[in-house]
């Protein structure tokens, strides 16, 4: 019997054009994993697009240092073409131009010869842009935003493969690979390139996986941190994964809005029992005036 992993790859060989897609939330191993598949499916020369919806300022800032992050669309456009056809058996055609009137868009063919009826006009619609969706760390469609509200025929249409690791995964794909012992989707798209190809495992690739581990882990800090990722660390550095650059960038340098929010909060400190309990307050007009978002204080999800 063919295995998930197989049924994966195969479906990628056969595909002509592929979308990769994460959620609307642009969490890190979302983000750095589709980013990975992107780079990794380059390698392997296939047409990919990679797309998620909008992303705020802050997040832009946080994450641009991966490569390929400004191959990131945040639509899909032109996913499927109205054609209008005719038939030119019995005349031929000198010119074409067309006219808006007003909600209508009139053709003028303009014939050489001979004259065109309404039987040698027809009308189709071309099949979508993309063969194949592959959807990371996405628990269910609706966690893509708008990038399944606006296409949602497109969605139910076309293959999807979906990768996660969360348990709350609705296995909405016709092709769901969802490993409840990994800590974060680049985990586990580490083992399927590794088994697959590893030589395509490149610097840049190593390091958006690296990414998302040490985003899931919180530069390794967090309790669901296991063997098996370490292991995976491990190798990621090995083949070039930046470890240094990815924790100057998560965890060592903040935009001045960030500070300022931060400062904020400290300002505010209060205690109690000899500060073994403290706490601060923030308010909207806290990030209002600071410019700073909610995300500024997430280290992880």
């Amino acid at each position: 019997m063919i295995s998930s992993e197989q049924r994966i790859f195969n479906s990628i060989e056969q595909a002509k054009n592929i979308l990769i897609t994460f959620p609307i939330d642009w969490n890190g191993d979302a983000l750095a994993s589709g980013l990975a598949l992107y780079l990794y499916l380059k390698k392997m020369n296939k047409n990919v697009t990679i797309a998620a919806g909008r992303i705020d300022g802050a997040k832009n800032e946080l994450y641009k240092f991966l490569p390929g992050f400004s191959e990131i669309k945040n639509s899909l456009k032109n996913l499927a073409k109205f054609i209008v056809s005719l038939d030119i058996t019995n005349a031929k055609v000198d010119q074409i131009k067309y006219v808006v009137d007003k909600n209508t868009l009139n053709f003028i063919i303009s014939p050489k010869e001979g004259w065109f009826t309404r039987d040698d006009v027809r009308t189709s619609t071309s099949g979508y842009e993309y063969d194949l969706i592959v959807a990371v760390n996405s628990p269910d469609l609706e966690s893509l935003g708008e990038i399944y509200d606006q296409n949602v025929d497109f969605f139910y249409k076309t293959t999807v493969v979906n990768i996660d690791h969360h348990p709350g995964n609705e296995e909405f794909g016709q092709i769901n690979f969802v490993e409840l012992n990994a800590v974060s989707v680049s985990e586990i798209l580490f083992e399927l390139f590794k088994d697959y190809r590893a030589e395509l495992i490149d610097e840049d690739i190593a390091t958006c996986l690296l990414t998302g581990i040490i985003y899931k882990t919180k530069s390794f800090k967090t309790p669901n941190l296991t063997p098996h990722a370490l292991a995976v660390t491990s190798e990621l550095i090995r083949i070039g994964g930046r470890r240094e650059e990815i924790v100057n960038h998560l965890y060592r340098s903040r935009d001045l809005k960030v500070l300022k929010l931060w400062g904020r909060v400290l300002n505010g400190l209060e205690g109690r029992d000899e500060n073994k309990i403290v706490w601060s307050k923030l308010y909207k007009s806290d990030f209002d005036l600071t410019g700073a978002t909610e995300e500024s204080l997430n280290g992880g999800d």
